[in-house]
């Protein structure tokens, strides 16, 4: 934080900004959670701006990078929760992005790498494993076919093999097809926020996507219990 703040400075983005304007500090955290990989959270900061500003946009497109921004709107636009459509960000994302909008709508069928997060840790004890990981830690994505609820769900496990919650459902439904078509998956964790954020915005990875010649160089390095799954992904974060 102390590193943005130093850049928003010498860049002259907080000059001119009233005392009375209380968005400024969501817009700050937005910008330093979307750096590390953390979007969900930082959606909710930028969903707590009261007035849209021209100065607000500036900012924005400036700190982050166009690829930053775009993996953002369409984890925004294909959220699995309606309760975080309360406040729709549609006129921001308009704005800042211009017509590079429209690619938001097939962002996770082609996107070689991208940020995102783990569903479903308030059941059983998920929570109490996913908080032990740490940065770096790579995880399996299985997808599960013949599950009763979902055909497309995508079962997140630790490096341990323990359970610690599932791909939400509209990214699931992307990514699952891309799969089993040949597509290979590997994942780490970015980042694990703490209690005082919802259990669906804690744990946050990235996901990289592999072609079938990139992933059978990696096996070799893959755990036992990975190896002898049978699973359209790979262990290796390269």
């Amino acid at each position: 934080m102390h590193g943005l703040l130093i850049q928003l400075l010498e860049q002259g983005f907080l000059e001119g900004w009233e005392d009375t304007d209380f968005d400024l500090p969501h817009l700050i955290k937005a910008v330093a959670l979307m750096r590390r990989g953390i979007i969900a959270a930082a959606l909710g900061e930028l969903r707590q701006v009261e007035r849209w500003q021209a100065r607000h946009l500036q900012l924005l497109r400036a700190m982050l990078s166009e690829d930053i921004l775009l993996n953002a709107f369409a984890e925004d636009y294909h959220n699995a929760f309606p309760w975080e459509h309360q406040h729709s960000l549609d006129l921001m994302w308009g704005a800042i992005l211009g017509l590079k909008v429209g690619e938001v709508y097939d962002y996770f069928t082609r996107a070689a790498s991208f940020a995102t997060r783990v569903v479903g840790l308030s059941h059983g004890a998920r929570w109490e494993r996913a908080k032990k990981l740490k940065e770096g830690d790579p995880l399996l994505l299985l997808p599960e076919p013949n599950n009763p609820f979902d055909p497309n769900a995508i079962h997140v496990f630790g490096p341990g093999g323990q359970s610690i919650g599932y791909l939400r459902s509209t990214l699931a439904a992307t990514l699952a097809p891309r799969l089993a078509a040949g597509a290979h998956a590997s994942a780490r964790i970015t980042h694990i926020l703490g209690e005082a954020y919802p259990p669906d915005q804690r744990v946050n990875i990235r996901i990289k996507m592999f072609s079938t010649d990139q992933a059978d160089r990696a096996y070799e390095n893959c755990p036992a219990y990975l190896v002898n799954v049978s699973y359209n992904g790979f262990c290796k974060w390269g």
